[in-house]
């Protein structure tokens, strides 16, 4: 789609103009100043949080607390993760839990999954009969959601 001199969206492959009912170019220009804009403000905050944690003593304390219980439990989850290894829950075939003190931890049971190697796209057509019996047939989803990219160089 592009925008002609008018302001109507106009298809780039037919010229066809589609109408609509929302004031797209102004809503997407909002919009891009809005996206840049909580970007560089986010940076800002990052910054100025970084500066509070220099100058306050106590919030630095606080800061290299937080990051010394981060570090704890992501060594512990690692280690948790490998302690029993995944051939003995397949042969087990079931969750796995424990409780130490006020501590839960469940090794889930393993995934079992059906795979094929033929895409059902191709059998209904190749074989349509084999994919009627297999229930395979073709249907049109909903559209997906737009993608917007902000061109910071037009802003």
């Amino acid at each position: 789609m592009a925008v002609d001199v008018e302001g109507r969206l106009v298809v780039e492959g037919t010229g066809e103009i589609v109408e609509t009912e929302v004031d797209l170019v102004g809503q997407l220009q909002t919009y891009a100043r809005a996206k840049a804009a909580a970007g560089v403000l986010a940076l800002q905050r990052q910054d100025r949080l970084a500066a509070l944690v220099a100058e306050d003593a106590e919030l630095k304390v606080l800061e290299q607390r937080l990051k010394e219980a981060e570090r704890i439990v992501d060594s512990v989850e690692a280690q948790l993760q490998t302690a029993i290894p995944d051939e003995r829950r397949v042969e087990v075939g079931q969750g796995i839990s424990i409780d130490v003190g006020s501590v839960r931890v469940t090794w889930p049971k393993p995934a079992v999954r059906c795979t094929q190697s033929v895409k059902p796209a191709t059998i209904l057509s190749t074989d349509p009969e084999l994919a009627e019996r297999l229930g395979i047939r073709q249907t049109i989803g909903k559209p997906s959601k737009p993608r917007i990219t902000v061109r910071a160089d037009k802003l």
